[in-house]
């Protein structure tokens, strides 16, 4: 029974990857058709997407926003809703000291040549800086992004450093290379069922201490 579990729960930690990847490169294609057609950057929009084309691409939803699917609607805003917004941001963002209106109507009228995806960025920028006001905040939180790095064995869950096996008392063991040369000895079906469960090539390089 504990081996069915221990199954069970590897295969839910890879779904779980497989399902925050997939939702990761469906926000970006989402981000590509905001920058394409003045539809409303809303979760609505995202959804009604997603439900159609899932995984999302942008050749699908382009199909989509086109009207070439009856009864299909999505929320709609324009170019010129858009600056409108951008204007009221930067208005809100600063003092009249230190942007004054005529400062402010003077942007409004360079930004108005603007395409829609320098919009969007623009939009994103100003949005960055009202959830991170300080040097500190924008630092840590980039920080935090950088540390988030692409699994390097696609298709597999990362193996933990340490984890409660399916056998034995329940306490945690660590999975060093040591473990894993001793499991090859005392216990070979062990250790294939780790290889199918995390990939051969990650097991591999645990072994040799870099993984």
């Amino acid at each position: 029974m504990s081996t069915v579990n221990y199954g069970n729960e590897i295969a839910a930690a890879r779904t779980a990857e497989d399902t925050q990847r997939q939702e990761s490169a469906n926000r970006k294609v989402f981000e590509e058709i905001l920058a394409r057609f003045p539809i409303s950057d809303c979760e609505a929009n995202y959804q009604l997407l997603r439900s159609f084309v899932n995984p999302m691409t942008v050749q699908g939803c382009e199909y989509l926003v086109k009207g070439n699917v009856k009864d299909f609607t999505l929320a709609w805003t324009s170019r010129e809703q858009l600056i409108e917004d951008l204007v009221k941001q930067r208005r809100a963002g600063a003092s009249k000291k230190t942007l004054s209106d005529y400062d402010l109507q003077s942007w409004k009228i360079r930004v108005s040549v603007w395409s829609l995806r320098q919009l969007r960025d623009y939009k994103n920028k100003l949005t960055f800086l009202k959830e991170h006001p300080t040097a500190e905040s924008a630092k840590e939180f980039l920080a935090g992004v950088r540390k988030v790095e692409p699994n390097p064995f696609p298709g597999f869950p990362r193996l933990p450093e340490r984890m409660v096996l399916p056998y034995g008392p329940i306490v945690y063991t660590d999975i060093n290379a040591e473990y894993l040369k001793n499991l090859v000895r005392s216990d070979f079906y062990a250790f294939k069922r780790l290889c199918t469960l995390y990939g051969s090539t990650q097991i591999d390089a645990r072994m040799k201490g870099i993984a």
